[in-house]
């Protein structure tokens, strides 16, 4: 596939996951954006300009992050690798938990998409499927292509019950065979997804046009990939282990405006989750799954559910180790009646809503950068 376009640019919004009990599997997108622009160079070279948050630390050339996603993506297409001259605006904090990586991931997806000339081979469920294969869990992809707050999981094939019941020939029930269900004996089963994005538009195959009043899956096949070169290996992406995945739009009826505390000090994810257990008591993965149901009711419409909602046993407690500072934040912050979580990985705090300006005050006054970002409804967007 050849290059249509020379110049591509992209706005992809901060994100936060986890939202308290939602663990790899909620998140939201915040009114704070990344801004990239590229242009394509009739030289092999590969020349990066950072402005703000890592200009002093993140790579300019071929190993920078986009640039390697951008390029991953052009070996999927069969597109040439080309001489590329870039330039990146970067307003969301590094290794803070407000999605970054997310940031990149998508941006180089959706830039792929800009330059090549059937973009539609880069859907916003294909894009999904990609940025979740590199990341590893959609839970801040999702809203980063999609904007607002999205429910998403990763299809995991039957569970290891399911197998195992399959196998049985002494069940009752293997005489009966697997005879499937007719097309018209089958259920409908449809993932909505309403007032989706258009920060992209075209060959959304999957996906509902908000306006024709239907809902779909978003996990649609992709299609006009190939087996990628070695910059599509070099990133981890492959067209033929990319995840099934799907998402659920948390329609919040109410305003919303969170509050970010930011520290100075970064936490990779890497670590942070590195202190996480294998297992969990089954009384707290149990209160857990409450909560994360719960959490759902109020961020459509029960605002006065949120405290107890966001009440979380899965994660945030095991990572006191790795950022003390934060757990203290966000339990003081909870003791106020506010509905407090560590934001993604950590080390931000995120409260789901506003705050009084004496608590950001006193907040501010131990290291602690106190912003109010309202939601980002529009997800990834092309821009001039």
């Amino acid at each position: 596939m050849q290059l249509s376009n020379t110049e591509a640019a992209v706005k992809v919004p901060a994100t936060s996951a986890n939202l308290g009990p939602g663990f790899d599997c909620m998140g939201l997108a915040l009114d704070l954006s990344d801004r990239v622009r590229v242009r394509v160079l009739p030289t092999s070279k590969t020349h990066v300009v950072i402005k703000g948050y890592g200009q002093d630390t993140l790579p300019d050339d071929n190993n920078n992050l986009i640039v390697k996603v951008l390029r991953g993506a052009l070996d999927l297409v069969g597109a040439p690798q080309v001489g590329l001259e870039m330039l990146c605006e970067n307003n969301i904090p590094q290794s803070r938990g407000m999605g970054s990586s997310a940031a990149a991931i998508t941006a180089g997806l959706v830039l792929a998409r800009s330059l090549v000339a059937d973009p539609d081979v880069f859907d916003k469920a294909t894009v999904l499927r990609l940025a979740t294969q590199i990341e590893g869990h959609p839970d801040n992809v999702a809203p980063a292509i999609y904007g607002g707050i999205v429910l998403s999981g990763m299809g995991k094939g039957p569970s290891a019950g399911e197998e195992a019941a399959r196998a049985d020939q002494d069940s009752p029930f293997a005489q009966f065979g697997s005879d499937e269900l007719t097309a018209e004996e089958a259920p409908e089963i449809n993932v909505t997804r309403s007032q989706m994005g258009a920060g992209f538009q075209g060959g959304f195959e999957g996906i509902a046009d908000e306006e024709s009043g239907s809902d779909s899956q978003a996990a649609a096949p992709s299609h006009g990939l190939i087996s990628g070169g070695a910059a599509a290996e070099q990133i981890g992406l492959d067209p033929a282990t990319m995840p099934e995945t799907w998402i659920v739009d948390v329609r919040n009826n109410y305003p919303l405006t969170p509050t970010l505390f930011i520290p100075e000090f970064e936490l990779s994810t890497h670590t942070s989750r590195s202190v996480l257990p294998e297992k969990v008591p089954h009384r707290e993965a149990v209160a857990n799954s409450a909560n994360t149901a719960m959490l759902m009711y109020a961020l459509t419409n029960r605002p006065d559910l949120l405290f107890s909602a966001t009440r979380d046993y899965l994660h945030q407690d095991y990572r006191r180790s790795e950022m003390p500072q934060s757990l203290d934040l966000m339990y003081w912050l909870r003791s106020l009646g506010y509905p407090a979580v560590i934001s993604g990985a950590g080390p931000s705090v995120m409260v789901l809503g506003k705050v009084s300006q004496a608590c950001k005050m006193n907040a501010e006054k131990l290291g602690w950068k106190a912003r109010s970002l309202p939601l980002n409804r529009q997800g990834a967007a092309l821009i001039a």
